[in-house]
């Protein structure tokens, strides 16, 4: 009983909080970036994203803040919401950032995005963006 109102308190929390990603097609846990956080945020995702070993598209990247790291329990959520939404996840953890490569079809094609939770000095972002 006491883990049905935990997770429920998780989810209205999270629904409380969320902001919608077109580019992923889920509700992402943190606010949409404004003018200037994206500036930094967004340089931040592809410095992370080219030591990886990719190159975001220019104008394909969404960044939001994030109040605190995703617990464990966050980022299962998120992955099955992706899932939900046709991706194919596969996530590798680098340090305290964690690496997602999306995959799906669309279109006829394969669509692809990589997506970055990290952190810029004190603040936590989540980054998305398609890659090169």
């Amino acid at each position: 009983m006491r883990r049905t109102k935990l997770t429920l308190a998780f989810f209205l929390a999270l629904v409380a909080s969320a902001a919608s990603s077109p580019l992923l097609g889920v509700e992402i846990p943190g606010e949409k970036a404004d003018t200037i956080q994206f500036v930094a945020l967004n340089s931040a995702l592809r410095r992370v994203a080219e030591g990886l070993g990719f190159s975001c598209r220019p104008g394909t990247e969404e960044v939001y803040v994030l109040p605190k790291s995703l617990t464990a329990a966050e980022v299962e959520s998120l992955e099955k919401s992706l899932k939900g939404a046709g991706w194919e996840v596969e996530r590798e953890d680098v340090g305290a950032t964690r690496v997602w490569l999306l995959q799906r079809w669309a279109f006829g094609k394969r669509a692809s995005l990589v997506v970055v939770e990290g952190t810029d000095g004190e603040k936590v972002f989540l980054g998305a963006c398609r890659p090169m």
